[in-house]
């Protein structure tokens, strides 16, 4: 593996990342689901499919348990034919062993939509792609850490609350799906998800819903690291994140995942902003120039502010300052 490769999977040479064994980890995830399968009685472990590195490294990661265990891997995709622009990549379970269950939800979403009078489809798509694409990154990261305080029955909270509908329908078709098969379920979300609230509440991300939530554990690049060494293939490892709203990339809501990871990190360490940013400069100074190029405009105290204020609002603290637009 090259120099930017090595990077691009671990966020620092400096001594800030907590020490990570790959191989410690499969096999000790590989015991517990076996153990856990075999003791609740489980004929089947089940996962939310999306097409994304973290299911994707869930399904490899449960495939040699299931398979000691005797029952099957049920990869669960559910698609929302309104949504463009995702990479759903089917073939990649089949070709790890997992049984590939497709199911259609645009009509449950648009029920619930109509049910609970959310605009339109479209109108908040179009929206977050302005938002997403457009609009400078100070304005962005206001309006993402704001729409986690904002009413639900303001014009931005309902667009907002039609975003969630989907994850929530999710989650549903699955517990239904494994309560049918007697299925464990394991729940795909990574750590720096849940430190920062970047998923929906009772949907399939939750890692309060489901058996397991191995990835629960492990922040971005880390889940990278051991997708690298479950051989996952590598148009799946470079595959931008997204959330699965139809064009929009984490990277345009969060920013490069290496100094999101970063950014958590340090926080729990007690650095200092500045010290923080240091951090951050001397781990893009070793990336390649394209990139080092894109990610100097993060290098700045607004955006660790930022993400210093998703991170205070998932744990219920008061932020210690909003971010404001620049």
């Amino acid at each position: 593996m090259g120099r930017v490769q090595e990077l691009s999977l671990k966020p620092s040479a400096l001594d800030t990342t907590p020490l990570f064994s790959e191989a410690a980890f499969a096999a000790q995830w590989h015991q517990r689901l076996e153990e856990g399968i075999r003791l609740g009685g489980f004929r089947a472990l089940a996962l939310g499919a999306s097409g994304g590195l973290d299911s994707a490294v869930c399904a490899a990661l449960s495939m040699p348990a299931a398979h000691c265990a005797g029952v099957p891997v049920l990869a669960v995709q559910m698609i929302d034919r309104r949504v463009a622009g995702e990479k759903y990549n089917p073939d990649m379970y089949e070709r790890l062993g997992a049984e590939l269950i497709s199911v259609d939800i645009t009509a449950e979403v648009q029920r619930r939509e109509q049910a609970l009078r959310l605009p339109p489809h479209w109108w908040t798509v179009f929206g977050l792609n302005i938002l997403a694409r457009l609009a400078p990154m100070p304005l962005r990261w206001t309006v993402v850490c704001r729409a986690k305080q904002w009413n639900s029955n303001d014009w931005i909270g309902r667009h907002y609350q039609r975003l969630l509908v989907p994850h929530r329908v999710r989650k549903d078709i699955l517990q239904r799906i494994a309560r049918g098969r007697q299925a464990a379920v394991i729940v795909c979300a990574n750590r720096t998800e849940l430190e920062l609230g970047y998923f929906v509440e009772g949907g399939i991300d939750d890692a309060t819903f489901g058996q397991w939530a191995p990835l629960a554990q492990l922040y971005k690049f880390q889940v990278r690291r051991l997708g690298a060494f479950l051989r996952l293939p590598v148009s799946v490892l470079q595959q931008a994140p997204s959330p699965g709203f139809g064009g929009v990339r984490d990277e345009h809501l969060l920013g490069p995942y290496p100094l999101v990871d970063l950014a958590l990190i340090g926080f729990h360490k007690g650095l200092s902003e500045s010290a923080l940013l240091g951090v951050m400069r001397d781990y893009v100074r070793a990336v390649d120039k394209r990139r080092a190029r894109h990610w100097r405009s993060f290098i700045r105290p607004a955006y660790v502010r930022y993400l210093r204020c998703l991170w205070q609002l998932n744990a219920g603290k008061q932020p210690e300052e909003k971010p404001q637009v620049l």
